[in-house]
């Protein structure tokens, strides 16, 4: 594949990238295959990234520093208080973007995205930077309800879109906020391109190793719902828990197995034991990443219950393992589920309602099973996503 990447995008050499993130861990997580693909193409890339004391954010800053050129680092992070240092951010960028001659900044996650694009906003000559924004799903679209937040995250992305020479979305209800932002910019002089690309990739021939089923803490037979989630507000942890509690009720012998770590980790620990679930409800902490995949397939059933997302890799994790998949109906999941039998309100009731029906039709989780994977891997793999951004990088580099 390297050699295709290289041949075909052979006038790109020399060109150089610079991929900007709030977190270190958004560039472990959704962006070192683009990079590899990107470098095999023949260009520099390198990151900017908040420098967090989080583990859970940090990422393995050798396995970064194995894929990048050069990792700088910034002093911002995900609390909307970065933006009041804007002035001192916005000077380091400029400086960094012009010193280093990047033909690319390619900005993800909002806070990052923002100062990021308004710093560089008079540094978009036609033969400088160009500016590629992939939303990993709108803030501005967080609920039902819309707050004081999404106004302001709203309010940013409109003026920042006059920022952006590309506006990447990967699912559709982003896809419609993004042409109404975009249509904001056609009298301008340097109008802003929408792109629909569909995540940032997954090799789904990674998984497709047979695993063992069972799981030493966990009796069998048991039904096993697993849940890959930061333990933050937005992905509503609680609900699951409320929700476990009447499954279990009826299923004593399901179990359900929470991935990861968060600000809401203790609080979700004592509702756990509050309830008497500490033997149904297992947090395996944060997990490296062939510990994620090996127990992915010792479950039966992979859900999300967020107020928000992109399009999450980790229920993408579980269609690759063949593994189905259910949650609420919030923009992202609904993308993925693509079945309206394994989509719910945001309720504990009704999530716990349809858990326990798919628990009782094993045929119905076959069927969802085959329907997610034939879909997603013709839109999500690796092979699938990286050539449409290798085409969008070739683009900029000719648009210069």
């Amino acid at each position: 594949m390297s050699q295709l990447y290289r041949m075909r995008y052979y006038g790109t050499m020399n060109k150089r990238a610079l991929f900007i993130t709030t977190v270190p861990i958004t560039l472990q997580a959704f962006l070192l295959p683009l990079c590899d693909a990107l470098q095999e193409a023949g260009w520099g890339v390198d990151a900017l990234t908040g420098d967090t004391t989080d583990p859970a954010m940090a990422g393995d800053r050798n396995l970064l520093d194995s894929h990048f050129g050069t990792i700088h680092s910034i002093g911002w992070g995900r609390s909307l208080a970065s933006l009041f240092r804007y002035p001192t951010f916005a000077r380091q960028i400029r400086k960094l973007v012009i010193d280093g001659t990047y033909d690319v900044v390619h900005v993800h996650t909002p806070i990052a995205a923002f100062i990021t694009r308004i710093a560089l906003k008079r540094t978009r000559c036609p033969d400088k930077v160009r500016v590629i924004y992939t939303v990993h799903g709108f803030h501005f679209l967080n609920d039902r309800q819309p707050s004081f937040s999404s106004l302001l995250y709203m309010t940013a992305e409109r003026y920042a879109i006059h920022a952006t020479d590309d506006l990447v979305v990967m699912n559709d209800m982003d896809e419609v906020a993004g042409k109404e932002l975009v249509a904001l910019t056609e009298q301008s002089a340097r109008p802003c391109v929408l792109h629909r690309i569909d995540g940032t990739g997954l090799d789904f021939s990674e998984y497709n190793e047979p695993q063992d089923r069972a799981l030493d803490e966990i009796p069998e037979p048991a039904f096993m719902i697993g849940m890959i989630a930061e333990m933050n507000e937005n992905k509503r942890h609680a609900l699951v828990i409320e929700a476990a509690r009447r499954v279990i009720a009826s299923h004593p012998d399901t179990h359900f197995i929470f991935i990861g770590t968060g600000p809401l980790k203790d609080h979700l620990k004592q509702k756990i034991s509050r309830y008497n679930l500490n033997e149904h409800i297992h947090l395996t902490g944060q997990l490296a990443h062939p510990e994620v995949r090996a127990l992915i397939p010792k479950c039966d059933l992979g859900i999300l219950a967020s107020k928000r997302e992109g399009l999450p890799r980790s229920l993408m994790e579980f269609i690759a393992s063949g593994i189905p998949i259910a949650g609420v109906d919030t923009r992202g999941i609904i993308d993925e589920v693509r079945n309206s039998s394994a989509l719910c309100e945001p309720s504990p009731d009704t999530l716990a309602a349809l858990i326990n029906h798919l628990i009782d039709n094993p045929e119905q989780l076959r069927s969802l099973a085959k329907q997610q994977h034939a879909h997603a891997i013709k839109h999500y793999d690796l092979a699938v996503v990286i050539p449409q951004y290798l085409s969008l990088y070739c683009k900029q580099s000719l648009r210069g």
